[in-house]
């Protein structure tokens, strides 16, 4: 019985993905790098001690904190009065809450970020908690996070959906048992993704069409 609900943010419930990759690429050049775009895949969902290495590796530095802070900085600038919220969000939350799940946002980004971003699409209701990627060492492909926000709403992993756009995000739901629900944004899934997913789905509309008739 599906009891729990977790929800990634950036490129899954806000179409903000496009918005952090043309902050990471300005403070490249403000830096005079030529920003690699694999930088994209490997930067995508991913939070802690990977998305650090990610960016000293592409970044070329020892300091990736202080680039890592700056982005955040500029990030909470950019989504302070609005965000784009995906199609079907809305309907989802709803649908879900009806049922009695217990709702969380397991998200890379900062708690300040994650506040932010609820508060300004009048979503912050349907949520009964959050996980930002600071509080927690190994980010995602890392199951931490998952297992951790399961626990915090009082699940077990095994009865929670985990609905991720990014490759990185649907292993760490595998690695957590948790029933992974795709769906893409910038990142399309491979044959191994697919394999290790209960659903991929082109929008939220039809992940909620597909969980009425499969779960509910």
């Amino acid at each position: 019985m599906i009891t729990g609900a977790i929800f990634d943010m950036d490129g899954l419930l806000f179409d903000t993905e496009k918005i952090y990759q043309k902050i990471w690429f300005e403070l490249a050049q403000e830096r005079g790098i030529k920003l690699d775009h694999s930088f994209t895949r490997r930067i995508s969902g991913t939070s802690g001690e990977e998305a650090l290495r990610t960016i000293s590796e592409f970044f070329n530095t020892d300091e990736p904190t202080v680039i890592q802070k700056e982005c955040g900085k500029k990030m909470i600038e950019a989504t302070k009065e609005s965000v784009p919220v995906k199609p079907g969000v809305y309907e989802m939350l709803d649908f879900l809450k009806e049922k009695g799940l217990h709702i969380i946002v397991a998200s890379g980004s900062s708690c300040e970020q994650i506040r932010n971003n609820l508060a300004v699409s009048n979503t912050s209701q349907y949520f009964d908690d959050i996980v930002g990627g600071t509080e927690l060492k190994y980010g995602k492909p890392a199951p931490n996070i998952f297992l951790y926000a399961a626990e915090k709403i009082r699940c077990d992993s095994h009865d929670c959906f985990v609905f991720e756009d990014s490759p990185n995000g649907i292993k760490a739901a595998y690695a957590a048992a948790c029933h992974p629900i795709m769906i893409p944004d910038m990142t399309k899934p491979s044959e191994e993704i697919r394999s290790i997913c209960d659903l991929v789905c082109k929008d939220m509309h039809e992940a909620l069409e597909m969980i009425r008739n499969i779960y509910f």
